[in-house]
């Protein structure tokens, strides 16, 4: 009969701490994933929507068909797969990122949030709600269809006789609604 080894008790030492991602996520490697999501986005017939890095190396990738689509037709869970091998195979390669990361790659959602101005052209024919800064014709709130986005200006059909022209710097808050 083998006896059994029992660990002590107490600290453990150095080299038995458990392992945590040691190297900083920098401005550079931010960049980096996110052109390397866009390519891999490209790659699948997508677009990114956004990518997102942590100091604990948590990356999550958005990514999404450009301009309106129809319902059932949004991105696929085997798109996201591909999205992530991509992207895995590029991070895998790379010395600036440690050996322990997470990687989520899905479709930002049918009611997202946008909060870059890259993201607003890509959603060009969807139905949005804005929430302005300032008002225009006394409005602060305006939801309608995104006609146009372009040099940092929205067009937006609200059901008046003309689109609202609304400048990205007015915007305090931007969200895709979506009717079920």
């Amino acid at each position: 009969m083998a006896k059994k080894r029992r660990r002590k008790k107490g600290k453990r030492s150095e080299d038995q701490a458990p392992k945590t991602p040691t190297k900083p996520v920098t401005d550079e490697i931010r960049a980096q994933i996110e052109a390397w999501s866009a390519e891999a986005a490209e790659a699948n017939d997508l677009v990114l929507f956004d990518a997102e890095v942590n100091g604990a190396w948590l990356i999550r990738i958005y990514v999404d068909r450009e301009g309106a689509i129809e319902p059932g037709q949004g991105v696929t869970v085997d798109e996201c797969v591909a999205v992530s091998r991509y992207v895995e195979a590029l991070l895998d390669i790379d010395e600036t990122v440690p050996e322990k990361y997470t990687l989520e790659v899905s479709s930002p959602g049918v009611e997202r949030k946008l909060t870059k101005w890259r993201q607003v052209p890509l959603v060009v024919g969807r139905t949005v709600r804005l929430v302005l800064k300032k008002p225009i014709d006394g409005k602060t709130e305006y939801e309608g269809e995104l006609v146009a986005a372009k040099d940092d200006v929205i067009s937006l059909d609200y059901g008046a006789s003309d689109p609202a022209t609304i400048d990205w710097t007015n915007v305090s808050k931007a969200q895709l609604t979506y009717e079920f």
